[in-house]
């Protein structure tokens, strides 16, 4: 039986991607687990010195990487760089109706703290919602750009948007 990979689970766990963590797909569970550095770096050394002293919970979660890192069932997931949430934020400031409103938040994203300017930003001129959508419908397309590039198939149990 093959596995289908929720769309829902697959964008949600894309947005959780950051520098700091990898995230995998289980091919054949459709199981997405996510690692952080502690488990990065556990995977580069793998030195598990005093791992039996360690709590139950952390004890799992290293065997979960381990076996993340040795078994072909774990794909990796689109990381930080393929995402390239700047791209999506400047893009989404295209689609401002307002040409001066959409040529202000395209200033403010250069230089450092852009994201922050960004986010108050949106907030500030109540657009926020539209940004989420945006995102979220983004998102859902390098899913699918992914999930369509490994031959897996999926399900899309997205929510339907309220003005539906």
């Amino acid at each position: 039986m093959t596995v289908v990979v929720s769309l829902r689970g697959m964008v949600d766990e894309l947005q959780m991607v950051s520098n700091e963590t990898r995230a995998y797909l289980n091919k054949v569970t459709g199981e997405f687990f996510t690692i952080d550095t502690f488990g990065l770096d556990f995977m580069e050394t793998g030195e598990d010195e005093g791992m039996e002293e360690s709590p139950d919970w952390q004890r799992e979660y290293y065997r979960k990487v381990r076996e993340v890192e040795s078994s072909g069932d774990y794909l990796m997931l689109p990381d930080s760089f393929e995402i390239h949430e700047y791209q999506i934020i400047q893009d989404f400031c295209f689609t401002i109706p307002n040409e001066n409103t959409s040529g202000l938040f395209l200033d403010m994203l250069h230089g450092a703290g852009a994201f922050r300017r960004f986010k108050d930003l949106i907030y500030r001129y109540g657009i926020e919602n539209d940004w989420f959508a945006y995102k979220e419908q983004a998102y859902k397309k390098i899913a699918i750009a992914w999930l369509e590039r490994e031959s897996l198939a999926y399900r899309d149990d997205m929510k339907r948007a309220q003005s539906e």
